[in-house]
């Protein structure tokens, strides 16, 4: 049985969002304008967040290259990239993470079935393999090696 077919009272604004998990051809333009904005402002706040604690707890030694003591400005390659990846990128990958999760016969939807193994063993293999991903793409991306 899915998760759909359980009736659940929602909030309203829980109802809002199960136009996620439904097929994209589906949606109405106005689902279709709202999904990007339901991942883009959580990640804006948490980003800000750490941006703060970055700035609130920065030192010289361990400064990034754009950060408060370097004095050093972003370009416009840089803040075009930037964007591009806040307004495009994050909502994409969200939006295919969504559904892959959504329609995978691994994940468990049921508090009953879930395990050691299939809950936090599997949380630590995604997690591993996501910060590896995430590590080394962004050693590639700000090295300093030039073409």
């Amino acid at each position: 049985m899915n998760v759909t077919e359980v009736p659940v009272e929602l909030s309203p604004f829980m109802a809002m969002q199960t136009f996620i998990v439904e097929p994209v051809a589906t949606w109405t333009l106005e689902q279709a304008l709202l999904f990007p904005w339901l991942f883009i402002i959580p990640a804006e706040i948490l980003g800000m967040a750490s941006s703060a604690l970055i700035y609130f707890l920065g030192a010289q030694d361990k400064d990034l290259p754009y950060g408060k003591t370097t004095f050093n400005k972003l370009g416009w390659t840089d803040l075009s990239y930037i964007w591009f990846n806040r307004l495009v990128v994050l909502p994409f990958i969200s939006w295919l993470v969504v559904t892959m999760v959504w329609n995978s016969d691994a994940v468990v939807f049921k508090p009953e079935d879930l395990t050691w193994a299939n809950g936090l063993g599997a949380f630590l293999v995604v997690f591993a393999c996501s910060d590896f991903t995430y590590y080394a793409g962004h050693r590639i991306v700000h090295s300093n090696v030039r073409a």
